[in-house]
């Protein structure tokens, strides 16, 4: 019933619900005994659930004995109703935001040892662990990207790439050579190559795919197959540095700056990576 999934959904329990309805559809008002009947509702959770739909503003009673009740007309009741989750979105908004700015300004004590391995969460944790880093690198940022996730990567972080290429950063994506790519698309990738960046391709589905950063922080995604959202390790561990600049600059010198499938001779280089 679209009534009792429009009030559960402004904060009602079911039991609440079922108890409002039956006091708005009756025309008088009824005692606990005539509501546990209607609803079904032992008397007991009767008069447990009364004060509380009372404290919401959703029912009236009378001083009688036995005491009686009456729902608020619908249109007032759902009306409350909203005015009560506001204010707690609000409250809750406030807290949020103080929280946030305390964490903030929370000064960071210092650990005895950091840790070389992270593994980043998929959806927006990923996304907004590469744009955070990607706006402190300072000199090289070095990437190994697939044909399914360079299109979104492109507009996804253009504004980020931008900034570190205004910095200096030296920015080097290889991908898979791409099928089609649309007018904006190759927009934006010769704004990025007119600042700097540089993009080669290979004709085969690269075995890792990596984000390296400066030469001192790595992002290795965990499914060479998958989305941008796809999760990722973290680390600053020299020995898988050094490791993914290694695999880096080999599929670099592999790699084409022209966009097409390399012939079959020429792609037994980044196969055996």
């Amino acid at each position: 019933m679209e009534a009792t999934e429009t009030l559960i959904e402004l904060g009602l329990t079911h039991n609440q619900t079922r108890i409002y309805l039956a006091l708005l559809h009756s025309e008088r008002f009824l005692s606990v005994k005539e509501i546990s009947k209607i609803t079904n509702i032992t008397r007991q959770d009767v008069y447990r659930i009364l004060p509380e739909l009372q404290d919401k503003g959703l029912i009236e009673k009378t001083i009688t004995s036995p005491t009686m009740f009456k729902a608020t007309p619908f249109k007032l009741g759902v009306t409350i109703l909203l005015e009560n989750e506001t204010t707690k979105h609000n409250e809750l908004i406030n807290k949020a935001n103080k929280l946030s700015s305390e964490c903030e300004n929370e000064k960071k004590q210092p650990s005895e040892e950091s840790p070389e391995f992270i593994l980043i969460p998929g959806n927006h944790a990923v996304i907004q662990k590469i744009n955070d880093i990607s706006g402190s690198v300072q000199s090289s940022l070095d990437i190994v990207t697939s044909r399914k996730r360079f299109p979104r990567a492109v507009f996804e972080f253009f504004d980020s790439r931008m900034q570190s290429l205004k910095r200096g950063v030296k920015i080097r994506t290889i991908s898979e050579w791409l099928i089609s790519t649309n007018a904006e698309m190759e927009e934006l990738i010769s704004i990025e190559n007119k600042a700097g960046s540089r993009i080669r391709y290979v004709s085969t589905p690269p075995p890792t795919l990596l984000l390296l950063f400066d030469e001192k922080e790595v992002l290795i995604i965990t499914s060479a197959t998958g989305t941008l959202e796809s999760s990722a390790l973290w680390s600053n561990n020299p020995g898988l540095i050094a490791l993914s600049k290694c695999y880096f600059e080999s599929l670099w010198q592999s790699a084409t700056e022209t966009n097409e499938p390399k012939r079959e001779n020429d792609c037994k280089q980044t196969h055996q990576i």
